[in-house]
C-alpha cells in the first residue's frame, strides 16, 4: 500500500545554488533520523539518486527548490522535483495565527507529508495579505510559522523557541545554534513587544527579517533589522 495515502512518508526542501545543494548533509542527517522514528526505509544513495535525478537537466545558473520525499510502496520510494527558486524576500510580515501545534505531539518534530495544519497557517496569513502565520502551542507559547523558524533580539541575545514548544529542528536554525549566534528560549507573544528585531529561517529563503506582525505587538529597530540579517544569512551561506 502506498503510505502516502495514510500520510506516511517524509520530505526535504533543498536549496540549489551554482549546481551545489546547500545544507546537504544536515539534510541527509535529519531524514535519516526522522525515517528511522517512522520506521521508513532509508538509503543515502537512494536519497543522492533523487537529486542527481531532479537536477538532471537544470542549469547551474539558476537557484532551484529540489523537494525530495521518501515514502513507501511495497518497499521504500522516492519522488524528487525541481523548481525555479524565484527571489526571495528580504523582509515578511507576519500574522499571529488562530491555528495551534500540540507540543507533545513528536511529530512536530519531523518533516513528514502530513503538515496540513503549517499549510492551512501559511494560507490563511497569505489571504489576507502576509507572507505566513505565526503558530501557538497549548500553553500560549510562541512555536514557528507555517513554513519557517523564528528567532528574536531580546535583551541583547538573538533567541528561538524550543523543540519542546512544538517546534520543527530546521537545518537553518540548527546552523545558528551550533555556531552560537542563538540560543534557545521559551517565548509568549508578550515577550515579541520587547524584541528588536525578528527573523525567519528556513532553507530556501535563507532568511528574512519581520518588519511586521499583525495581532502582536511588536516595533523592531531598523538598525537591528539589517545589521541582524546580515550576519545571519553570512553564517548560513558560510555553513
Amino acid at each position: 500500500m502506498n503510505s502516502l495515502l495514510s500520510g506516511l512518508g517524509l520530505f526535504e526542501t533543498i536549496r540549489v545554488s551554482g549546481g551545489a545543494p546547500e545544507l546537504l548533509d544536515l539534510h541527509l542527517e535529519r531524514m535519516v533520523g526522522s525515517a528511522r522514528f517512522l520506521g521508513l526505509e532509508f538509503s543515502e544513495e537512494g536519497f543522492l539518486n533523487a537529486l542527481a535525478e531532479a537536477l538532471a537537466d537544470r542549469s547551474p545558473d539558476l537557484d532551484w527548490r529540489v523537494r525530495i520525499t521518501l515514502f513507501e510502496d511495497r518497499g521504500p520510494r522516492w519522488l524528487a522535483s525541481a523548481e525555479p527558486l524565484g527571489p526571495v524576500p528580504d523582509s515578511v510580515c507576519l500574522r499571529a495565527s488562530g491555528y495551534r501545534v500540540f507540543s507533545g505531539n513528536p511529530l512536530c518534530l519531523h518533516k513528514t507529508v502530513s503538515r496540513l495544519l503549517y499549510h492551512l497557517a501559511q494560507r490563511e496569513a497569505e489571504a489576507r495579505g502576509f507572507w505566513d502565520g505565526i503558530l501557538l502551542n497549548e500553553r500560549g507559547e510562541i512555536a514557528e510559522t507555517g513554513r519557517a523558524n523564528l528567532f528574536f533580539l531580546l535583551d541583547g541575545d538573538l533567541v528561538t523557541p524550543p523543540s519542546s514548544s512544538g517546534v520543527l529542528p530546521g537545518v537553518a536554525r540548527r546552523v545558528l545554534l551550533e555556531a552560537g549566534l542563538a540560543t534557545e528560549r521559551v517565548l509568549r507573544p508578550e515577550d515579541i513587544g520587547r524584541a528588536r528585531a525578528g527573523f525567519v529561517t528556513n532553507s530556501l529563503i535563507r532568511a528574512a527579517a519581520v518588519s511586521r506582525i499583525h495581532g502582536l505587538e511588536y516595533e523592531p529597530d531598523p538598525a537591528a533589522l539589517e545589521s541582524g540579517l546580515l550576519e545571519i544569512r553570512d553564517v548560513l551561506t558560510q555553513g
